[in-house]
């Protein structure tokens, strides 16, 4: 690359004057001699510090025509001869600053080594030196740390290409100078010269530079980017606006392909556009169109760009518009209205007149009114006649004073149809603070409604029978308790439980049960009165509350109402005839409890009073109730304790043949002695079976008695067996029969040796279950026998068909024996019965010589009781058994 002709033409003007001043003096007689020995020129002569630059760059510029790579070659060279010169350095350095082309020397400080005159009276100094200012001292404050930045820039490059640019100077009167300089970097040096002045009259010069600095000013100071790019798409100019749009200083991006930061999509578009813009004859593009930037911090930006062509140059003046925020902005709205009109939910968009101005689809889909039917209409229009004017009226001024309004509306389709909805009102403000649009945003709520109304119910109301349950029980009952506050009179609640509603579940399966209660639900409700509460609050237990009760017997005559009506038959679906009782518990407000859950405590309480009476029918509360519900729940929590800590024990009462009085067997029976005090099987026994804890307790009762049976076995007890009670709960136990088959193991006990005793009630609850348990049970060798025969409903079909081995006869019928009556036909039945099936027949509760006798001329073969022995502990036993005759013989 040669030197820009224009500054080798200055410097060249220059050269006679400077080369004649500074050379002639110095330049001895013996240089012809020299030439004609071939020795160096300057041989043996002294240079200023610096001046051997100058003088190579003189050279240089005399021999550009040879080309720049070799003149720089030969420069250096000189220059290195020059350094080592000292004569005349004073008068060299002299001549160098009388010069008047403005050439500037400074070295990597950017300080400034030697200026001609012509740069100082360019600069506005005058006389005086430029020696020891820096550039910083030269350059204008907001352009100081750019400039120098790229001075230094140049300073790294030794050995590079001429530049050429425009730079703002500081003159001595702080005005401000704009110079086209051509710096050249040599060694650790700058050469800056320029061609200011140059047969230019010095008012030309100024007004010429005062244009320039108003266009520069223009350029660089304007708000939109601007890049000058030359014919080779390289920038040659950029404004500090570009600059920061494409985060690089202004003096980084000259030379630089404009396209680098254009997005690589953009750029075969934009290359293309600045191609038929120099090109008249082709067809031309829009003056602007959009791209994408891809500045330094590699955020990409939008510009709007346009190309204004230099005339008779080939450069173009490229504009961009930063755009990107104003594209964002569209692209909000357009996702605004986007989504406008496809939310479900309905928009409705009014003027501050209140007339509507926009509706989306949502709002024709769910008002079914089109956007035309509406325009220019008041929302009033959908109003359905719910609300009074205060209602709106009320809207509004929240609207006014808060901004918005948001609550449940009801308003009226086109068909007519009222629909619940929720509704926002929005004002929207302008940015003068008026009120610019009303904006109402609805849903429409009916499935809502729908659902809220499923799940109310579904809360308050039992699923099976439709009937209130517990919680609105307790609702309503709070509210009769309030009126009769208020009103002076009673409320009655009444507790009823189904009797024998088990047997139909566990006999004929669920289904049937939950027919069974739809059933007795209809038939309660048609016989309470309209004010009057039916709840269904468990299983198979209902609560009716009675409001505004005058006498307290009308509860009464309610509760015998409902004994009959559940007293009735009742066909099932499935044909099944199903025989029902109910045992109602009353209690009346204010006379036993003060609140709700008192009234329904105590009526539970007298319900349990009901059933142990003999069940169907009724009883009132009393305080007696109380204390008895309280000492069970008392007695409930020590049997729990009881358990835990093996307060129970096993006793064991004799049975004895009726021909000989020889011992037969023994009943294991449990007994519960805590604290000291030995509490009987009567008061903690049907506790066990209402609460569950039958199930363990009956389970530790077989285990201790096959245990000790193993015991008295291995010491040669034996010629009898033991029998076990197995309550109704254990024996609906799926797992009975593996685990009794595991005791026997454990014990190594025949399965003869056992017999469980299991009552007429529980194989006659389920009696196909019932049969097929039996038969596993006597798959163990076990022996079964019915306890309490001729208390429950058995019929000789059923008890053919049970593997059963013994009948015991209950003592309720023992009682009796002793005396002429009923008690005699029926104990000599289940005998003869007994004896025609082959089974043996037991007595129980043998007591007197006279119930003995009858029972032996009977044809009884077994007798329990007190006549022989009580039942004792095992020590007791033992030495019982060890006595040589029984206790009490036949007569």
């Amino acid at each position: 690359m040669r030197l820009p002709a224009q500054a080798l033409t200055k410097i060249w003007r220059a050269l006679p004057s400077l080369l004649a001043g500074l050379l002639a003096p110095m330049l001895p007689a013996a240089a012809n001699a020299a030439g004609q020995s071939g020795e160096p020129l300057l041989a043996g002569m002294s240079f200023p510090a610096g001046f051997a630059a100058v003088l190579a760059i003189a050279l240089l510029l005399v021999w550009g025509i040879v080309g720049r790579r070799s003149a720089l070659a030969r420069a250096q060279k000189l220059s290195a001869r020059l350094d080592a010169l000292s004569a005349g350095q004073a008068r060299l350095c002299a001549r160098f600053e009388d010069a008047k082309l403005p050439v500037l020397i400074v070295d990597r400080d950017l300080r400034c080594v030697l200026a001609s005159r012509g740069m100082c009276e360019l600069l506005g100094y005058g006389d005086a030196t430029l020696a020891g200012l820096t550039l910083g001292d030269l350059l204008p404050k907001p352009e100081r740390e750019a400039h120098a930045a790229r001075f230094r820039a140049m300073l790294d490059e030794p050995g590079g290409d001429v530049t050429t640019a425009s730079f703002a100077f500081l003159r001595r009167d702080g005005s401000t100078l704009v110079l086209e300089l051509e710096v050249l970097p040599l060694a650790d040096t700058l050469l800056m010269t320029s061609h200011e002045n140059d047969g230019v009259p010095d008012e030309v010069a100024h007004q010429l530079a005062l244009s320039e600095a108003r266009y520069r000013g223009l350029f660089d100071g304007a708000g939109t980017a601007m890049l000058l790019i030359g014919p080779d798409r390289r920038v040659q100019r950029a404004n500090a606006t570009a600059a920061a749009m494409l985060g690089a200083e202004a003096w980084q991006l000259e030379g630089v392909l404009f396209e680098r930061f254009i997005a690589e999509e953009d750029r075969a578009r934009l290359v293309d556009y600045h191609r038929r813009r120099r090109d008249p004859a082709a067809e031309q593009p829009p003056r602007q169109f959009e791209l994408r930037l891809l500045p330094a911090d590699g955020v990409p930006r939008c510009g709007l760009a346009s190309v204004v062509m230099l005339p008779d140059q080939g450069v173009a003046v490229l504009s961009v518009i930063d755009i990107t925020e104003r594209k964002a902005a569209e692209e909000g709205m357009r996702l605004a209205a986007a989504v406008y009109e496809s939310t479900a939910e309905g928009v409705l968009i009014t003027d501050p007149a209140r007339r509507i101005v926009a509706v989306n689809r949502a709002f024709s889909r769910i008002t079914g009114y089109a956007p035309e039917e509406v325009l220019g209409r008041q929302p009033s229009l959908l109003r359905s006649g719910r609300h009074e004017d205060d209602f709106y009226q009320n809207m509004w001024v929240s609207i006014e004073e808060e901004g918005f309004w948001q609550g449940e509306i009801w308003n009226r389709r086109k068909s007519g149809e009222v629909y619940p909805e929720w509704l926002t009102v929005s004002r929207v403000m302008n940015d003068v603070g008026e009120i610019q649009n009303f904006v109402g945003v609805f849903s429409d709520i009916t499935q809502l409604k729908h659902s809220e109304a499923r799940l109310h119910h579904l809360a308050h109301y039992d699923a099976l029978t439709g009937l209130p349950n517990r919680v609105l029980l307790y609702n309503r009952l709070e509210h009769a308790i309030s009126l009769a506050d208020r009103h002076g009179n009673r409320v009655a609640v009444l507790f009823l439980d189904v009797d024998r509603f088990k047997n139909v579940n566990d006999s004929l399966g669920h289904p049937a049960g939950d027919a069974l209660l739809i059933t007795l639900a209809r038939r309660l409700s048609s016989r309470v009165r309209k004010d009057d509460t039916l709840a269904r609050v468990g299983g198979d237990e209902f609560v009716v509350v009675m409001e505004e009760l005058d006498r307290p017997e009308q509860a009464a005559e309610l509760a015998q109402d409902m004994i009959e009506l559940v007293s009735q038959p009742l066909k099932l679906e499935g044909g099944e005839e199903v025989y029902i009782g109910a045992s109602i518990g009353i209690s009346l407000y204010p006379d036993n409890a003060q609140d709700s859950h008192g009234l329904i405590r105590n009526a539970d309480a007298a319900m349990y009073q009901s059933k142990e009476s003999g069940r169907n029918t009724f009883r009132y509360y009393s305080e007696e109730l109380t204390r008895l519900a309280r000492d069970r729940l008392e007695l409930e929590a020590r049997l729990r304790r009881g358990l835990e800590r093996n307060e129970l024990e096993v006793y064991y009462q004799p049975q004895v043949k009726a021909g000989d009085g020889a011992l037969c067997g023994v009943e294991a029976l449990v007994r519960w002695r805590s604290g000291g005090e030995l509490i009987g099987p009567e008061r903690f026994i049907p506790l066990a079976e209402d609460t569950g804890l039958v199930v363990p307790l009956g389970e530790w009762v077989l285990a201790e008695a096959c245990r000790q049976l193993s015991r008295w076995r291995r010491h040669g007890l034996t010629g009898f067996n033991v029998s076990v009670n197995l309550s109704p709960r254990q024996f609906r136990q799926r797992d009975l029969v593996e685990k009794l088959q595991a005791m026997l193991v454990e014990n190594a006990l025949d399965g003869s040796l056992l017999e469980l005793e299991i009552t007429e009630g529980a194989i006659t609850e389920s009696p196909e279950e019932a049969v097929l348990c039996m038969q596993a049970l006597k798959r163990l060798g076990v022996r079964l026998s019915i306890d309490d025969f001729g208390t429950g409903y058995s019929s000789l079909a059923y008890l053919k068909r049970f593997p059963i081995d013994k009948l015991k006869i209950d003592q309720s019928f023992v009682n009796g024996l002793g005396r002429p009556g009923d008690d005699r036909e029926i104990a000599s039945a289940i005998i003869a019965m007994g004896r025609n099936l082959g089974l043996t027949v037991l007595a129980e509760g043998v007591e007197t010589p006279d119930q003995r006798d009858f029972l032996v001329d009977s044809g009884c073969d077994c007798f329990q009781g007190f006549l022989y022995a009580e039942a004792m502990p095992v020590a007791d036993f033992e030495r019982w058994l060890g006595d040589a005759r029984p206790r009490s013989k036949p007569g």
